[in-house]
């Protein structure tokens, strides 16, 4: 069996940072509460529950003194949050690519933003309360969508390249004054473009199953599977195939990818 990692892989520089800064934070604070999900990754939260780290997904109810510090994750906080925080000490981590899109609705407030993005997903959630968004999720949405004044296009920086830029033909049409802001993240997308040159049988995309990076890399390639940990790995199944490719998600720690090659090259 022949296997193949393909570069980059491993946390971006982006959540390599987010997490540096958690780890130096944990040393001034007794107490440290994330607000939602830090990065997409149960390896990443796994880890840092085992070192004392709360996941909340309200502020109410947690101890708010000095030694206590409230942490926003990378994937963006809705408006509405930030007002309830100015009591609390805390920490925004959010990915800087993402705080320069909140910054641009914020500063096109006049104008109407569309944003197109997975309705549950967290940059989703996170745009969406402020008075001048739209979220539409697919094409049958735009049916949805009235006068704009002044349109802007966003999307979400993990969504699928191919259907934003059918969105976004379809939206001229409707809206030939529109503003095409491409907010996609080009990280996964070289990732990505690196995997469509890797010849193998199959794609081992480490990652978790939560996080819409995984998903969209592991369509690189029809034969496919998103890996999380060792107990998902199927060795019969493995041993199927003479070439396999090994990618992972930008949220997806050097140590999760090395525990599970070295447990495919010892056992398969």
């Amino acid at each position: 069996m022949e296997i193949k990692i393909i570069q980059p892989i491993g946390l971006c520089v982006s959540a390599s940072s987010i997490l540096d800064e958690i780890y130096k934070h944990q040393e001034k604070y007794h107490k440290i509460y994330i607000l939602g999900d830090i990065l997409h990754n149960e390896y990443v939260i796994n880890y840092l529950s085992e070192r004392g780290i709360k996941f909340i997904k309200e502020l109410e109810g947690i101890v708010n003194d000095k030694y206590t510090l409230v942490v926003l994750p990378s994937h963006g906080t809705s408006p509405l949050v930030y007002e309830k925080l100015k009591k609390y000490n805390y920490i925004d981590l959010t990915c800087p690519k993402i705080k320069k899109m909140h910054e641009f609705i914020i500063n096109n407030s006049d104008k109407d933003i569309i944003f197109l993005g997975q309705p549950n997903h967290s940059e989703t959630v996170a745009s969406r309360d402020y008075d001048n968004v739209k979220v539409i999720s697919s094409k049958k949405d735009i049916d949805k969508l009235g006068e704009l004044n002044n349109p802007i296009l966003m999307c979400q920086t993990t969504f699928n390249k191919d259907i934003f830029v059918e969105i976004s033909e379809i939206l001229k049409e409707k809206y030939p004054n529109i503003v095409i802001n491409n907010t996609l993240c080009n990280i996964p997308l070289d990732r990505i473009i690196n995997i469509n040159s890797t010849d193998c049988d199959l794609l081992l995309v480490i990652g978790s199953k939560t996080s819409s990076n995984a998903n969209e890399i592991s369509k690189s390639k029809p034969n496919s599977m998103i890996i999380g940990k060792v107990e998902e790995i199927d060795l019969d199944e493995l041993r199927k195939y003479k070439k396999i490719a090994i990618a992972s998600a930008s949220s997806t720690p050097i140590q999760q990818v090395d525990e599970i090659v070295e447990y495919i090259r010892k056992n398969a």
